[in-house]
């Protein structure tokens, strides 16, 4: 990111994830989805955080990556912390 964190997230958001979604590569997808999510979350844009952490539990999920999901999850409850809302438990599943 070298310093210039506004060009990295226009490259994520125009290049990264449009070429992992292109791929139809699940795991691509998901490493591409939790690289935007540590992006959004060094920007401490919550609500991004959140949205892209969302989608990478839900694809990691769906697919059966458990790195990528404990990672989304991690920052889901970052997201959801720093807006001030109480998590109860934290769904995992194995």
């Amino acid at each position: 990111m070298a310093g210039y964190p506004d060009q990295v997230l226009r490259k994520c958001r125009e290049k990264l994830l449009p070429l992992a979604q292109e791929l139809s590569h699940p795991h691509s997808l998901a490493f591409a989805l939790g690289f935007a999510t540590v992006l959004h979350h060094l920007r401490r844009e919550m609500q991004a955080t959140q949205e892209m952490a969302e989608a990478t539990i839900v694809l990691s999920t769906e697919h059966g990556f458990p790195h990528c999901l404990a990672q989304g999850v991690v920052y889901r409850g970052w997201a959801l912390a720093e807006q001030g809302q109480r998590i109860e438990h934290i769904p995992y599943e194995r």
